[in-house]
């Protein structure tokens, strides 16, 4: 009875979006290099500014503070923020401003720049960012629908010259043998061709083992590992003679005592039964 087995595979691939935000990048001062603040991850995109800081001023004093970051890709600002504080008391602001996804390679220097009489106290800036895992590089994830199986090089060995060839998996004696039975024959034509791509599939695999072992002769000091070792047959010396360890009297004794309980043991009960009956 031959069975028939259909394998279905469910292949799927996927990318997961990771989003997350800065320390405070002016947590050492009020300028900054972006390359120490986000991380530089391939499709990374800023999509918020999150700042805060304290103004000390006196009402009546001209004060503005700009936070910005320079645009490396062109002239001017990829981000920038103005807070007048003119004729206004010191106080404390905080600012959650959104940005157009805007490219890591885009993100130059940060700072915080003050013009007019006052100072700022604590500040605080924090950019979020988002990236998709699936565009790191190199892609190593096996579940990105980009990934690539990795290559195993053999030195000596010209891939450009090499023979490719795909996996054939149609044809197995099973699945013949089922269709013969239930009459799902393939026409002549089809026979024909799928026995001339399994043919030429084994002498795919053939020439590409033939340049693998090709390329494994031409290592340097290779032919050391077929080189055989002296050996011969060591023959034992040492023989211990059989011996017949005699019974422990112990452990005959023991027995004996253990033997004799048992009989009392077994004579109280009848004499028990006897005086009873009685």
């Amino acid at each position: 009875m031959v069975v028939a087995v259909l394998w279905f595979c469910s292949c799927y691939s996927y990318s997961e979006t990771v989003t997350d935000k800065t320390q405070n990048a002016a947590n050492f001062g009020l300028a900054w290099t972006m390359t120490n603040v986000l991380p530089q991850y391939t499709g990374l995109t800023v999509n918020t500014v999150n700042y805060r800081y304290t103004a000390v001023k006196n009402t009546d004093d001209k004060f503005v503070v700009s936070v910005q970051n320079s645009n490396i890709t062109g002239s001017g600002y990829v981000f920038r923020s103005l807070d007048d504080w003119t004729g206004r008391p010191g106080n404390t602001i905080i600012r959650i401003i959104p940005v157009d996804n805007i490219p890591v390679t885009n993100w130059g220097r940060g700072e915080i720049i003050t013009e007019g009489t006052g100072n700022i106290a604590d500040p605080f800036v924090s950019y979020g960012y988002k990236y998709d895992t699936c565009k790191l590089d190199p892609i190593t994830d096996t579940s990105c629908p980009n990934y690539k199986l990795p290559q195993i090089t053999i030195p000596g060995l010209d891939y450009d010259s090499a023979p490719q060839f795909n996996v054939f998996t149609y044809g197995s004696e099973d699945v013949l043998e089922t269709n013969r039975r239930f009459g799902l024959t393939e026409p002549k034509e089809k026979k024909l061709k799928d026995n001339k791509s399994s043919n030429s599939l084994i002498t795919a695999q053939a020439a590409a083992q033939e340049a693998a072992l090709i390329a494994l002769n031409n290592i340097p000091e290779f032919k050391l590992y077929t080189v055989a070792l002296p050996g011969g047959v060591y023959q034992e010396t040492i023989r211990y003679r059989d011996k017949v360890l005699p019974d422990s009297r112990n452990s005959q004794r023991l027995n004996l005592s253990q033997q004799r309980l048992h009989n009392t043991m077994v004579e109280s009960q009848y004499q028990l039964k006897k005086v009873t009956n009685d």
